[in-house]
């Protein structure tokens, strides 16, 4: 008796040919794939160092202050963008590396905090703080001469009294020493989402969208780049009042500072012909969308329209 295949009753062949398993099977894996890779937003701003926002312009930063967008090292510390990292040297152990959180932590949520670190000397620890005493941490990641993920969850008490927010990496020992930041996330939930492992190698399961990340910097800190003009006004006492419009409205309205020092912040050039220039620190009025910076009075000067442009970069901060 020869062997004959199954026939559905309008005649047709059955649907599960090898064909269509193969592609069942294709599918499944795809979507498992997918699955594996999956991520929850970063509610950390700045956080993949192999490309940050880098405003200030500078390699490395040495001593207390913010070095690379919205994070920040204390004293003793030596912050290096290099190799796609953040690299942080210190003197002494202690808190190295913070990123302020703008209260954005809830009482009674589940958080987790994450990086991809290298960390050769002494072991490295992760906290989320949310009051001046209130805080979780792990106790330390082990030492590891090649990227490795740590990672901390915690619940936040419903109870809790949030007096500020910030997350920390730091450093564990007693001797100095460095470590390296690929990659640092905060997230909704128990479960960390920055990276999975292929071949045992950790691999991020994203990359975020530079354009993005410097718009949610520059809430916080924008540049006036050197030979930037901007309208001005001269007023009845001779002051001179350039307006800026920021590129994205800032947290509150900005602090002035200078980025060199030089002869003169600015040079104005006045509707009726000639410039003199400015060397004053301004006082900042307006609003965060809307920025006056009102220049000392120039001696017989009233009444006219000017240009303001700077001789130098300047910044406009917020951070907090």
């Amino acid at each position: 008796m020869s062997y004959k295949s199954p026939k559905w009753n309008n005649g047709s062949a059955p649907p599960l040919s090898a064909e269509n398993m193969q592609a069942l099977t294709d599918a499944v894996q795809e979507h498992e794939e997918a699955l594996a890779t999956m991520c929850n937003p970063n509610l950390l701003d700045n956080w993949y160092f192999g490309n940050p926002v880098n405003q200030r312009g500078q390699t490395s930063y040495t001593g207390s202050g913010y070095t690379v967008d919205r994070w920040k090292t204390g004293e003793g510390v030596t912050a290096t963008v290099a190799n796609g990292a953040l690299d942080i040297s210190y003197s002494t152990p202690g808190w190295n590396l913070v990123e302020p959180l703008d209260n954005m932590l809830v009482p009674g949520v589940t958080y987790t905090l994450s990086c991809i670190y290298k960390a050769s000397v002494n072991s490295i620890r992760l906290v989320v703080a949310w009051g001046d005493s209130q805080f979780f941490y792990n106790e330390a990641s082990p030492i590891s001469d090649d990227w490795a993920l740590a990672q901390i969850t915690g619940t936040i008490p419903a109870n809790a009294t949030i007096s500020f927010n910030q997350v920390v990496i730091q450093s564990l020992g007693s001797s100095a020493g460095d470590f390296s930041l690929k990659a640092v996330k905060l997230e909704l939930g128990s479960q960390q989402t920055l990276a999975h492992q292929e071949n045992g190698v950790w691999v991020l399961n994203e990359i975020p969208n530079y354009g993005e990340q410097l718009r949610r910097c520059q809430r916080y800190f924008q540049v006036i780049q050197q030979y930037s003009s901007y309208p001005a006004a001269i007023d009845a006492n001779g002051n001179l009042l350039a307006s800026i419009v920021p590129p994205v409205e800032m947290r509150i309205r900005p602090v002035f500072s200078r980025a060199n020092i030089s002869n003169n912040i600015i040079d104005a050039y006045f509707a009726t012909g000639g410039h003199t220039g400015v060397a004053t620190i301004p006082a900042v009025s307006g609003s965060p969308g809307f920025v006056n910076l009102n220049f000392k009075s120039i001696p017989g000067k009233t009444d006219m329209g000017a240009i303001a442009r700077f001789v130098d970069r300047a910044f406009l901060s917020a951070d907090l």
